[in-house]
């Protein structure tokens, strides 16, 4: 049980954790890890996506706010 939260977690957090996951799960072939948590990898990568599409309209918008008049 320890062993797939763990692999969850690092899956979650980045979604390029698939080597890492691999070693610590201790399988001998990434295809393993990747069979039993690739859909997890593309929800982390979703998360990622997202965070950066956030990140990006946050810039933008504080770019075409006008400045205050000066007096």
């Amino acid at each position: 049980m320890m062993r797939h939260i763990l692999a969850t977690l690092l899956y979650r957090r980045d979604p390029h954790n698939g080597v890492v996951v691999q070693r610590r799960l201790r399988h001998s072939n990434i295809k393993t890890t990747e069979r039993m948590y690739g859909q997890m990898s593309n929800a982390g990568a979703n998360a990622v996506w997202q965070r950066e599409v956030e990140r990006y309209r946050r810039a933008e918008i504080r770019q075409k706010r006008p400045k205050p008049p000066k007096r």
